[in-house]
């Protein structure tokens, strides 16, 4: 059995149906985002799922919640707001200020920086926990 992530899990927000995509060994964050009902950007990510036996596409295995993620750490974003640049490695800055959004709402959000420099606010569920990586400043 492997603890390594072998797919990203998503949901489609149109008919709730589940979808497991498989994660690019050699570069995660270039594993693109599944289509249902039409649209990539109808996805919304869930987690990682880690396959029992790896190599069997229709294996059970277990999937991971997400966890909170620290600042100055690594992670993969799964924006499908961003589906045009697909899943890409960020490094999260911090949680993002409670007043300039509904955390009861959405739940909890983090400032992030892209690799070109540009900063975002990404939800929880958008970053990928089995990725994480601490940087150190």
């Amino acid at each position: 059995m492997t603890d390594t992530p072998t797919h990203f899990k998503y949901e489609c927000r149109i008919c709730h149906s589940d979808r497991l995509q498989a994660i690019v060994v050699d570069a995660p964050s270039e594993t693109p985002i599944p289509v249902c009902c039409g649209r990539s950007q109808d996805m919304a990510y869930k987690g990682v799922h880690v396959q029992i036996e790896k190599g069997l596409a229709d294996t059970p295995g277990e999937d991971r919640e997400q966890g909170t993620f620290g600042p100055n750490t690594k992670a993969i974003w799964t924006s499908t707001a961003a589906a045009s640049k697909g899943p890409v490695q960020v490094l999260i800055l911090g949680p993002t200020d409670e007043s300039t959004y509904d955390r009861h709402d959405v739940g909890p959000m983090y400032d992030i920086q892209l690799p070109d420099g540009s900063g975002y606010c990404a939800f929880e569920d958008e970053l990928v926990a089995g990725t994480q990586e601490t940087v150190q400043p």
